[in-house]
């Protein structure tokens, strides 16, 4: 048995330069992809925790600019959720800034605005454009298509573009900037 490999990285710099609502359309991803590319990688998400997040799991609070998603904490109990990870607003209004809150109210509108109402607690909140919630395989999938429009390729001795490339994109960015 040798040492695990990791999924590759998403470069999230270039998902931010490269617009990704523009370029992935399909209606098996995420509706607006690009904004739920920003969430994954803040939240550190992986794809089983996108394919089972509900509207119910998520708080935005609209005084303090905040989005706060409720997470599990088991990979075996879907329903553990113990775990609240909360992000501002990092943008100031600038849209050229990955902000969260915005990202989370911006996938909100979509949904709205798609499917002409407001999202129950039970709906997904990375729907897909048919209005199911995304499988972790259409996940995957995703991330292989953002992978492709970014250039991102696995490096040897990596497996592809996994379940885990956002969540590893996103800590390599929260690192780059200090946290």
């Amino acid at each position: 048995m040798g040492p695990g490999t990791q999924s590759e990285p998403l470069d999230f710099k270039r998902l931010v330069e490269v617009d990704v609502n523009e370029v992935v359309s399909n209606p098996k991803y995420p509706v607006k992809p690009g904004w739920a590319v920003v969430l994954f990688s803040f939240f550190l998400l992986r794809e089983l925790e996108m394919a089972g997040l509900k509207y119910k799991h998520v708080i935005f609070d609209e005084a303090a600019l905040t989005i706060t998603l409720m997470l599990t904490v088991s990979k075996t109990d879907p329903e553990a959720r113990g775990c609240r990870r909360v992000w501002g607003c990092l943008c100031q209004g600038n849209p050229a800034t990955p902000c969260p809150f915005h990202a989370g109210t911006k996938i909100k509108q979509a949904f709205v605005s798609t499917f002409k109402r407001e999202p129950s607690d039970d709906d997904a909140f990375f729907v897909n454009g048919r209005g199911r919630p995304c499988t972790k395989e259409e996940v995957v999938r995703f991330f292989m298509v953002i992978a492709t429009a970014t250039g991102t390729k696995a490096k040897d001795g990596q497996r592809s573009i996994g379940g885990h490339s956002a969540r590893v994109s996103g800590a390599r960015f929260l690192a780059g900037i200090g946290l």
